[in-house]
């Protein structure tokens, strides 16, 4: 899979790798499981991890913009079967080409279906959480927690993450934190 953003904005001489957003290699080993190579969306967070035409919203969140709105150079493993689903990772700590190979990081983004058995009589809901962890220009990791609700028309999803040093689109040594929740009838 290959996508290229020919919009993106880039001030520095690598300007045409930069503007790669996918490039990726992509093997199915069965219904369930999946392997991404190659520069792709590290899941850090819920809604960080998703493709933008995923998300409720017409805008990810702030939380998610500033702390897991990225993509980086890696190897990852997707799960998703009917109990819980996970996504786990290893990257290269720089962003979008810039730097490459100066730092490490781990990603891991994983959840449970605790009503899947009872199939839709009460609902899908899913609670997880999430970790990254790593070290680039500086030594960072988030971690976090969300939950999401649907039955019928309703739909309910909350993300909390909490962030000591972190390395979203830009590196960050600060503490930062930031809580969403979103309500939805359709």
């Amino acid at each position: 899979m290959i996508a290229y953003n020919f919009t993106k904005k880039i001030d520095d001489a690598n300007w045409f790798f930069q503007k790669f957003s996918s490039l990726m290699l992509i093997h199915d080993f069965n219904e369930h499981q999946t392997l991404e190579i190659g520069e792709t969306r590290v899941p850090i967070g819920y809604e960080g991890g998703i493709s933008s035409s995923s998300i409720k919203m017409f805008m990810r969140s702030q939380i998610a913009r500033n702390l897991g709105n990225y993509y980086s150079t890696g190897i990852k493993n997707i799960g998703d079967y009917k109990y819980g689903n996970y996504n786990i990772g290893f990257y290269d700590a720089s962003r979008s080409f810039r730097n490459n190979f100066q730092g490490y990081e781990f990603a891991a983004l994983a959840g449970i279906k605790p009503l899947e058995k009872f199939d839709g009589k009460y609902g899908s809901l899913q609670i997880g959480g999430s970790i990254d962890c790593g070290n680039s220009d500086n030594s960072f990791t988030v971690v976090g927690g969300h939950a999401i609700y649907n039955y019928k028309k309703f739909y309910t999803d909350f993300e909390y993450l909490y962030a000591d040093g972190f390395s979203g689109n830009h590196y960050g040594q600060g503490k930062a934190h930031g809580l969403y929740a979103t309500v939805g009838y359709f």
